[in-house]
């Protein structure tokens, strides 16, 4: 697999290619298996020919002389890697319906931050009046101020507040940082959807977070475009459609103007 980009600026490429990486891999030699000998291996045959990981080359045009090598593989429940520089920049990946807090809030609980969560959930939910982890462990429960003696489960509240609490949880713990979304609709109404794209763009520029977010949903992206108004989607808030041209694909740019006037028409923008 390879990845590639040019800046628009000054040509200047930058490729990423992606091989597999096979038990046994030594880096001083190649692999010399071939992918029908690969398959052979991997339908039951022991020795060094199972893939159990990726070899990634890094190669930018304005640094000819320089191709960066490291590898990623899995070893036992583990996910090494060598070769791989620390990044730059903090950064965290939200599957879908991915709602397991405990890490995330107890980060948050003993940093004494979780003022700093209700602030960006009553942006959501103005009624909330506190979180608490309790019994059984792990359980996140919440006082909605509806005049009741007990918590309520995050959990059912309702109107994707789960899925705001996740978001809002790793945005707060990824200050500078970046955040990946896959299927950002999942578990939303259209009308969470709205509540969700005006968190987001406020969450984000607050804690200087750059937020990369896919879908295939045509209603997330309605959603999007109804609440990335003016200026914002202009200079901040930006959507890409990735097409397939076999088994090439390239990133195509919406303007404000062309993804109103595609949703109006009906056009496919997924």
């Amino acid at each position: 697999i390879e990845i590639a980009g040019t800046e628009s600026e000054n040509g200047r490429e930058h490729r990423l290619t992606m091989r597999p990486r096979f038990e046994g891999y030594r880096p001083d030699r190649e692999d010399t298996l071939s992918l029908v000998s690969q398959s052979s291996v991997m339908g039951g045959l022991e020795g060094t020919g199972r893939i159990n990981g990726l070899r990634l080359e890094y190669a930018d045009s304005g640094d000819p002389g320089s191709i960066r090598k490291s590898e990623i593989a899995v070893k036992g429940d583990e996910l090494i890697g060598s070769g791989v520089a620390p990044p730059s920049m903090p950064s965290i990946f939200l599957a879908p319906f991915a709602n397991d807090w405990r890490e995330a809030f107890s980060v948050v609980q003993m940093q004494k931050r979780v003022p700093e969560v209700l602030d960006l959930l009553r942006e959501i939910e103005p009624a909330i009046g506190d979180l608490r982890q309790v019994d059984p462990p792990g359980l996140l429960c919440a006082d909605i101020g509806t005049g009741t003696t007990e918590l309520i489960p995050v959990n059912l509240m309702g109107g994707g507040m789960a899925k705001f609490l996740s978001i809002a949880l790793a945005m707060l713990n990824l200050h500078d940082g970046f955040v990946l979304i896959d299927e950002i609709e999942n578990g939303l109404d259209y009308s969470s959807q709205r509540k969700l794209w005006d968190a987001i763009f406020s969450w984000s520029q607050k804690l200087n977070i750059q937020v990369f977010a896919s879908t295939h949903s045509v209603e997330c992206i309605r959603a999007f475009s109804d609440r990335a108004e003016g200026e914002l989607f202009e200079a901040d808030a930006k959507l890409f459609r990735i097409e397939r041209n076999e088994s090439k694909f390239r990133a195509v740019e919406y303007t404000r103007e062309l993804l109103a006037e595609s949703l109006d028409s009906n056009w496919e923008v997924r």
